[in-house]
């Protein structure tokens, strides 16, 4: 049944109302002799019969829906709908990755344990290096534990040599190992000459402990001082990946742009060493000034304080021509 709007109901309750009036009898008309409340009681009656929805000609109801027959829906709660997802902690399997070695701890042969940052005043002869009781040690990789002394002023020693590399205009140079203590001894250099056409950077190879560089030799490209040290400088765009984690070139003296290409000889090799060893660098005592000056540097093949105290004497002696010095060595 359709349902009608509130005004149309109250346009239709008017008309009813002008009826209801015009259908009083003669002693039902608003006069003052019939009493008020019984011609209200009376006209109410009246328009209550009028406007029941049976009586309506129209079928329509005023001001009341008819029942809707749709379907309605009511949405359930997230928790009570089938299937509805839910969050569910799940326990993961324990994993641990697999470490090395563990250490315990670093004991002396005196019976001091060591600690990080302990100080010690006397040279320990043995040092025991305590691991837990899983560790199972393979005895062909125990060399890869290395003991690295530092000097007096407290900093590691670093092998390197210095050399001119021939060039007779002053030019000094230092190499220098990057990695302090004993594995930077025995590392060498060896120079070469080559045509490598218009660049003026250096090739360098690395077999081992060898380093081959070679120069270009090209006129108008020579390899220079400045080239050489880029080459060996990790933080230069022309640097070689490899060299320049084992060396360093540090110029001492003469001019960075002198030209080495060309000039170095071929097979001229260049030996670091020095590292946790002892040394010594004289110039005999000869009055030689300026660039020329001498200095000869001494090392000691045997590492630590074994090789302190270690005496070398120059004596003069005519072997009647040119000869190469005589060495004898004493206890």
């Amino acid at each position: 049944m359709p349902v009608r709007s509130d005004r149309s109901c109250r346009e239709d309750a008017a008309a009813f109302v002008k009826l209801a009036f015009a259908k009083l009898a003669p002693d039902e008309s608003l006069s003052e002799t019939n009493p008020l409340q019984t011609r209200r009681a009376r006209l109410a009656q009246w328009i209550s019969d009028v406007t029941a929805p049976a009586a309506n000609q129209h079928g329509h109801t005023c001001g009341t829906k008819r029942p809707s027959t749709r379907r309605s829906s009511v949405r359930r709660p997230a928790s009570r709908r089938p299937g509805a997802r839910r969050l569910q902690n799940e326990t993961l399997e324990t994993r641990q990755l697999l470490a090395g070695p563990e250490l315990v701890g670093i004991q002396t042969n005196q019976g001091d344990l060591l600690l990080d940052g302990t100080v010690l005043s006397v040279s320990p002869r043995e040092l025991v290096f305590r691991f837990d009781d899983d560790t199972r040690l393979d005895p062909s990789t125990l060399d890869a534990i290395r003991v690295t002394r530092a000097g007096e002023d407290g900093a590691f020693e670093s092998a390197n040599a210095r050399s001119s590399l021939g060039l007779s205009n002053g030019v000094l140079l230092e190499f220098r190992a990057r990695q302090t203590g004993s594995l930077g001894n025995g590392v060498q250099i060896v120079f070469d000459n080559v045509n490598r056409g218009n660049t003026a950077a250096p090739l360098i190879n690395v077999d081992g402990n060898v380093i081959n560089v070679s120069l270009n030799n090209r006129p108008g490209f020579e390899t220079q001082i400045t080239d050489l040290v880029a080459a060996f400088n990790p933080n230069s765009g022309s640097a070689d990946p490899v060299a320049s984690r084992l060396v360093e070139v540090i110029p001492v003296t003469g001019r960075a742009d002198s030209e080495l290409g060309g000039v170095v000889a071929d097979g001229r090799a260049v030996t670091l060493r020095g590292a946790g060893a002892a040394q010594r660098t004289t110039d005999f005592g000869v009055p030689i000034g300026g660039i020329d000056a001498l200095n000869v540097r001494f090392v000691s093949n045997l590492a630590g304080e074994e090789g302190l105290a270690t005496r070398i004497e120059f004596v003069n002696q005519n072997f009647g021509s040119g000869a190469r010095p005589v060495v004898i060595t004493t206890d």
